[in-house]
């Protein structure tokens, strides 16, 4: 028989979970995003017409600004897409939201096959777009 934790322990163990993935994930991006500025950079340095200089930079504000405007658009389709009531709906709409943002992830490590201007801040902000990972 399993033993039963107490509702703060149990309180106490959800939110140290929490703060370790948060803590992981937002580690993670930063590595990312270290990484892909000096391969902008590295990029830029051995052709200027490829990208502009500091691009890295730039591409990186463009992934934010894109993944807050839309986490702003998340309300508004769950809004009209009454997950309660259309619980089946909701979980398939989820399922493809997870291929759509691997999906777009993909695109963005794969633009770094063929570096420019377009391709790059294309994909950035495709890729602010698949982070919030609600749609």
């Amino acid at each position: 028989m399993r033993a039963q934790m107490s509702d703060s322990t149990y309180q106490n163990l959800c939110t140290l979970l929490v703060g370790c993935a948060t803590l992981f994930r937002f580690t993670g991006w930063n590595m990312v995003n270290i990484i892909v500025e000096s391969l902008v950079h590295s990029a830029h340095v051995r052709d200027p017409s490829s990208v502009i200089d500091h691009a890295g930079y730039y591409g990186q504000a463009v992934k934010e600004i894109s993944g807050c405007l839309s986490a702003f658009l998340v309300p508004i389709v769950l809004n009209y897409m009454r997950p309660k009531v259309y619980f089946l709906l909701f979980l398939s709409l989820f399922q493809w939201a997870l291929v759509t943002g691997s999906g777009l992830f993909g695109f963005y490590i794969a633009s770094f096959f063929h570096v420019n201007n377009w391709l790059y801040f294309i994909s950035s902000a495709l890729l602010g777009f698949a982070n919030t990972r609600e749609f």
